[in-house]
């Protein structure tokens, strides 16, 4: 003979399966009555147990006017789905940002209950959505301030160095008689092309410096050659094939800017007789060097001008030590360690 079944033990069996299944779960869980109070919640974000909010109408838990409160519940009642919101809520003393679900329930008669509210916190989401919305505003803006920078390289330095090239192209058939003064000008000419062949690399977003079919070393030697002068400075290159092999492509085009720069300030600023540029491979790592006998930081030069922030930003982008020190016997040296030797494809 089966035992007799407590009358109320499939209700309390049904409450302790409830109370089991929503105090597992990491969503927020309550009941709302027909008439807007909270008739149970799982648990709660703040020092509070739920305790504290139930029986309360729900107009004074969250920041939403009666009405639209009374419209929201309405929804969810007389709706078969459920009814999804964004709120903010306020605990503690902090604002939190919950997703509501809400869903009507009704008894075997179909006669409306309350609402099923389940909530997740989605602060962290929000703000996720914040930041990355403004670090896409960023983006256009970098953007759309190239695209200025490239218009205004176009129709002002561009040209201006246009016109520059058309006088000395003048310049040098007037000199014909003149063979060192032609060679000068025909240098000078060839250094504007290369000047507007590369402001047009920029203006098309085209980093890298030079052809894909010419090393990068030899670029980098036309690039320095192309600052000697007759009675300036002698170039001393030293940079053999096998170690400029070594050196990653991704870091090759920004070593061209900083030895152009570095090489640059010595031909214009220390009054060396000579300008050396080597780069060195001692097994552990890689080294660029520009030296020179000058007179090293004197003679009005600055260094913590715009050319040294610039190389050291360009250093710091590839991850390269840049340092600047006086040389050995006098003069300057400058040395940017590359942080990887190695096959340039890694």
């Amino acid at each position: 003979m089966m035992p007799a079944i407590e009358p109320d033990l499939p209700a309390r069996a049904g409450d302790a399966l409830w109370r089991a299944l929503v105090d597992s779960v990491p969503y927020y869980v309550a009941l709302v009555s027909t008439e807007g109070r909270l008739i149970y919640l799982n648990h709660t974000k703040g020092a509070n147990p739920p305790s504290v909010y139930t029986g309360r109408h729900v107009t004074d838990l969250v920041p939403i006017p009666a009405q639209r409160a009374a419209e929201i519940l309405s929804r969810a009642l007389a709706t078969p789905g459920p009814e999804e919101l964004e709120i903010p809520i306020t605990v503690d003393g902090n604002t939190r940002w919950f997703r509501l679900l809400l869903n009507g329930i009704r008894d075997r008669e179909a006669q409306p209950l309350g609402v099923l509210v389940v909530g997740q916190d989605v602060t962290e989401q929000r703000q996720t959505a914040i930041e990355l919305r403004m670090s896409v505003n960023a983006l256009h803006r970098l953007v759309e301030a190239r695209e200025q920078l490239a218009a205004d390289l176009h129709d002002g330095i561009l040209q201006s160095l246009y016109g520059i090239g058309l006088r000395l192209e003048a310049t040098r058939t007037a000199l014909t008689g003149n063979p060192a003064a032609g060679d000068h000008l025909e240098r000078a000419v060839g250094q504007v092309k290369d000047t507007m062949a590369e402001i047009r690399r920029f203006i098309k977003d085209e980093r890298a410096t030079g052809s894909l079919s010419v090393r990068w070393e030899d670029t980098l030697a036309g690039v320095l050659r192309g600052l000697e002068v007759g009675t300036g400075p002698r170039l001393g290159f030293e940079v053999p094939a096998d170690v400029a092999a070594k050196v990653p492509e991704a870091v090759r085009n920004e070593l061209i800017f900083i030895a152009r720069e570095a090489v640059s300030n010595a031909m214009r600023h220390s009054g060396a007789s000579r300008v050396t540029v080597r780069l060195l491979d001692d097994g552990t790592q890689l080294r660029l060097e520009i030296e020179d006998d000058g007179c090293g930081f004197r003679n009005g030069h600055n260094p913590d001008g715009v050319g040294l922030l610039s190389m050291t930003r360009r250093a710091g982008q590839i991850g390269a030590i840049f340092t600047l020190n006086p040389g050995p016997e006098r003069g300057t040296l400058v040395r940017i360690v590359l942080p990887v030797v190695g096959d340039p494809s890694r």
